[in-house]
């Protein structure tokens, strides 16, 4: 069947997705001359999340029960920061203990405070927005991250993105999160050097360095798994485990 999605879509085209009963197929299509571009595959699991979100419908919020000392947190549009959470875990283990990736729109948000320290990431979706710039579930609970009480807690943030065909917004939403965390009272690490990206601009490029880690698996996806393992380092370097 066709299903629209409701995100942000190059000029004079529009989104949608062929689901199948276990991927869906996502496309751009041209309004004027209906021609389309296949993007990418992603799992039916993650239309299914984001429609539910998008739709208000209640989640399948739950208490977490906590056992690692790290938490892993993320939301995605298309599968891609699902994709780069579980590198995470798997490149973090064997240096510490962090707990399974955990979808924020599953979870509440006052469990991240059971955990010692965080790493959360986000795509960037609404591509030039000042707000809401993931277009995940992310969006609804920015208020909340300040409110909670992560002092004495390391905080880091990565997030996905597409330097091509939105180069000049390049993970954007990194930023977003990194300031809705800072009142919490956490120790936002794991800033990195911009070397060896090819992007126009992005908010969260700060005095000259990401506030966290991006990833582009658009374009670069023969990186990623480089760039977690050498940040995944550089975490328990500035004193994460």
């Amino acid at each position: 069947m066709w299903a629209r999605a409701q995100k942000h879509v190059p000029k004079n085209h529009e989104e949608i997705f062929i689901v199948g009963n276990t991927y869906a197929t996502l496309y751009y299509r041209s309004i004027r001359n209906m021609n389309t571009i296949k993007i990418k595959r992603v799992p039916v699991s993650v239309i299914t999340k984001f429609k539910l979100w998008r739709q208000g419908k209640p989640s399948t919020r739950g208490r977490l029960q906590v056992s690692a000392k790290v938490g892993l947190f993320y939301s995605t549009s298309t599968g891609n920061t699902e994709a780069a959470a579980e590198w995470i875990q798997e490149k973090f283990a064997k240096h510490g203990d962090i707990a399974a990736p955990v979808d924020i729109c599953e979870a509440n948000v006052s469990d991240m405070q059971a955990f010692d320290s965080l790493i959360v990431g986000a795509p960037t979706w609404n591509t030039g927005a000042d707000e809401g710039r993931s277009g995940t579930a992310w969006d609804d609970v920015l208020d909340e991250l300040g409110a909670l009480n992560l002092k004495g807690k390391k905080v880091a943030i990565f997030g996905c993105g597409d330097s091509v065909a939105y180069g000049d917004y390049f993970c954007d939403a990194i930023e977003e999160l990194h300031a809705a965390f800072e009142p919490s009272g956490a120790e936002l690490i794991g800033k990195t050097d911009p070397a060896g990206y090819d992007f126009s601009d992005s908010k969260s490029l700060v005095d000259g360095k990401f506030l966290g880690l991006p990833l582009d698996d658009d374009n670069e996806e023969d990186k990623t798994e480089t760039r977690v393992e050498n940040w995944c380092v550089q975490l328990v370097s500035e004193g994460m485990k």
